[in-house]
């Protein structure tokens, strides 16, 4: 009996592969284990050290950077050549560079997922990574770091531990690494800085931040010994030795706007001179001294000028003084910590931060030469996620460069269809994809850009795919009723285009378009307050919006021949508000309630009712309905950073969590998901910390090449035969076997 039951299942199957179609409609898949993969996933740089650069002796860069990961660059020529040397997530800021003798690089970094300091070296091609200290749940060690390496191949690191609130050193190598305190000061992080000297002895800068003081430290035989090279003054340095291992500080000083200062250790006592600044205060400042003796100095300095851009800024030092010999101005500069170099032939270059990522500037024999090393980027803040009929995911998204990307899923990779105008993020301005019938999108776009002086120019725009590629029309156009929130869109049955969106001075809006698109009606749905929410559409064309209004409410606003109608449908209030219609035509809610869970309200014969689904506090909830009527709804824990995803049964709620982001964490936010046709579960989300966008499923990869096969069908020409006719003739095989073992069974 049941290898008859076997071998008519898969018939049952064959029959569905060889017509493409599905047998019968399928139920939503329920499974426990998720697939996580990679949208968009650009590198992300955060803050560099004053020991970032390093030149060999060969006159070769090397830099180590990193924020999602960590990152070695080197250039050998003209070639920039960069590893990850740290796949682990979220690691590699405060990077920090030594070189050992043969060359190979090691590096101190903060890995900011488990808040720890952490320590890389390569040996060959091979890099290995370990902790070397931890402060614990809840502890910030190596948030700020500085490394250096003794003649004698031992490796020394300063440290932040904002567990203890105190500085530390840890000394030795890979899997022996001792641990001391040198000060349990307050001081301000970002602020230390290392060298080592030609004995071996480690110096440190660090501003003690209870006494507003520049401290100096040198380790001895007996202990650490600290002083006060000046009081009141200095806000970061940057330290460095001369041929006669005697210590040199660049400080910033927050007495006079535009100065900073040197401390120069006579070998009896400190002497101080100052630099001033063009145009602005230093930031990042960066010391090195050069073969011959002479001092360099970099940093990025914040304009005080009408332009407002931040500058890189660089003098040197000879016989005949102190020189400004580089003022980069370049809207691309970004305020932060820079790093130099000199090399044997007296070349400066210098490592600096740019709103697209690293940049390196080199002063050689032709003058100044600026390059890019590796960019940056942040995105998937905002994602709005569908699925076509073939099971292909399509997303729209913030995407590189502040620009809204759309990217579908084909021949096994990411394809990036569109990049669309810049969009404002950080308030939700947003966007909305839709499907319609012939699996074609449709977006709407709430963008901005700024005029130099004229604050910014808002717009909203719809566009749509067709045959011949991707259009757009404008919706609105305007300086004063800006921005454009929280957008939605929807498409009735007659081909109309109705959108709805939150204006700063007009309220909830609804706007509705048809034939070319071109005249757009306006309509006002309710006024004042954040009107954040959904639209969709009744059966009838009627529309009908959920949203959060106010700080206390989740209402619902829908038209019908008499006009617009209101109900609450909790006056809890409540934020990251989605809304569905079931089957009936009654509207779902999902919401994180002000009260602190995740709710869900729903709308029946009798009024509004409300359940909790989880208790915390949540946010950015996206919600839709199976065929039977079951809820689906992903949602950002705010309480603990992850990303969850929650299901209704016969038997109430099931919960989930996805992605959780440790300690520190913080993925899911601006999550959306969707339903395949076969039943499939899939959520994009936001990963703060790597600054990705990323897709989770519980889809396993046999029902992906399933699903692969019956989207080879087509009905004018159809090029999957081949591969449902071998699955056929596989499957008939696999029956043919499985019932003849069943007979043999039997037969025993």
């Amino acid at each position: 009996m049941k290898a008859r039951i076997v071998l008519a299942t898969l018939l049952a199957l064959a029959a569905s592969l060889l017509t493409g179609r599905p047998t019968a409609s399928v139920e939503t898949q329920r499974t426990d284990s998720w697939q996580i993969a990679c949208v968009d996933c650009p590198h992300w740089i955060d803050e560099l050290t004053d020991r970032s650069l390093s030149v060999d002796g060969a006159g070769n860069l090397h830099l180590a950077y990193g924020g999602d990961h960590l990152y070695y660059a080197w250039r050998d020529g003209e070639v920039w050549q960069v590893q990850t040397a740290d796949d682990a997530p979220a690691v590699g800021s405060s990077a920090s560079l030594a070189l050992d003798d043969s060359g190979q690089p090691a590096i101190a970094y903060y890995d900011s997922v488990n808040q720890d300091l952490k320590f890389a070296r390569r040996d060959g091609a091979v890099w290995t990574a370990e902790t070397v200290d931890t402060g614990g749940d809840g502890g910030t060690v190596g948030f700020d770091t500085r490394l250096a390496m003794d003649a004698a191949g031992t490796f020394h690191i300063v440290y932040s531990d904002s567990v203890n609130g105190s500085l530390k050193y840890a000394y030795g190598g890979p899997g022996g690494w001792q641990v001391e305190t040198v000060d349990n000061a307050d001081f301000q992080e970002l602020l230390l800085s290392l060298a080592v000297s030609s004995t071996g002895v480690p110096h440190i800068c660090y501003i003690d931040h209870a006494q507003n003081a520049l401290i100096h430290g040198e380790r001895s035989s007996s202990g650490w010994i600290l002083e006060t090279v000046i009081a009141d003054d200095g806000t970061s340095c940057s330290l460095a030795l001369d041929a006669d291992d005697h210590p040199h500080i660049a400080y910033n000083s927050y007495i006079g706007q535009g100065e900073s200062g040197i401390a120069h250790w006579t070998g009896t006592s400190w002497q101080f001179e100052q630099l001033s600044w063009h145009w602005g205060s230093p930031r990042g400042l960066s010391l090195t001294i050069s073969d011959a003796g002479f001092f360099h100095v970099a940093a990025t300095v914040w304009v005080r000028d009408s332009s407002g851009y931040p500058r890189l800024q660089y003098f040197y030092q000879d016989t005949a003084g102190w020189h400004l010999l580089l003022d980069l101005d370049d809207d691309g500069v970004r305020l932060g910590q820079t790093t130099i170099a000199v090399d044997t032939g007296g070349h400066t270059f210098i490592g600096f931060p740019t709103n697209s990522g690293l940049s390196l500037t080199t002063l050689n024999d032709n003058g100044w030469n600026t390059e890019a090393v590796d960019t940056r980027d942040d995105v998937g803040s905002l994602s709005s996620l569908a699925i076509d009929g073939a099971g292909r995911p399509i997303v729209a998204y913030a995407g590189q460069g502040s620009s809204m990307t759309v990217a579908s899923w084909a021949d096994q990779s990411w394809t990036i269809e569109a990049n669309f105008p810049s969009s404002r993020s950080e308030q939700r301005a947003g966007f909305s994809l839709i499907l319609d019938d012939a699996w074609q999108p449709h977006v709407i776009h709430a963008w901005e850009y700024r005029y130099a002086d004229l604050g910014y120019y808002h717009n909203l725009t719809y566009r749509y795919r067709d045959a011949n590629g991707w259009q757009s029309r404008a919706i609105a156009e305007d300086t004063s009723q800006g921005p454009f929130l929280r957008p939605s869109i929807a498409l009735d049955t007659a081909g109309s285009v109705h959108v709805g969106y939150t204006s700063r001075n007009q309220g909830l809006i609804l706007r509705s378009a048809s034939g070319t698109l071109e005249d757009w009606t306006l309509e006002q749905v309710d006024s004042g307050g954040d009107l954040l929410g959904a639209l969709l559409l009744a059966e009838n064309g009627d529309p009908i919006f959920g949203y959060e209004a106010y700080i206390d409410l989740v209402k619902v606003a829908f038209r019908d021949a008499t006009g617009w109608h209101y109900e609450m449908a909790d006056t809890v209030g409540g934020s990251g508000v989605s809304m569905v219609l079931d089957h009936s035509g009654y509207p779902r809610i999902s919401y994180g309630a002000y009260d602190g869970r995740l709710a869900f309200a729903f709308r029946d014969d009798t009024g509004w009712h409300q359940e909790t689904v989880l208790a915390g506090e949540f946010d950015d909830t996206s919600l839709v309905l199976d065929d039977a009527g079951y809820a689906h709804l992903s949602a950002y824990n705010a309480g603990t950073g992850d990303l969850v995803y929650a299901y209704q049964t016969a038997a109430g709620w099931q919960t989930q969590t996805i992605d959780t982001g440790g300690p520190s964490g913080n993925v899911g936010r601006g999550s959306s998901l969707a339903l395949s046709v076969d039943g499939w579960v899939y959520i994009t989300y936001y990963d703060e910390h790597n600054r990705d966008l990323l897709i989770a499923t519980n889809r396993p990869p046999t029902a992906v090449i399933l699903a692969q096969l019956q989207a080879s069908s087509g009905a004018s020409a159809d090029h999957g035969w081949p591969l449902r006719l071998a699955a056929l003739l596989c499957l008939l095989l696999g029956g043919w076997m499985a019932a003849l073992a069943g007979w043999r069974l039997k037969q025993r």
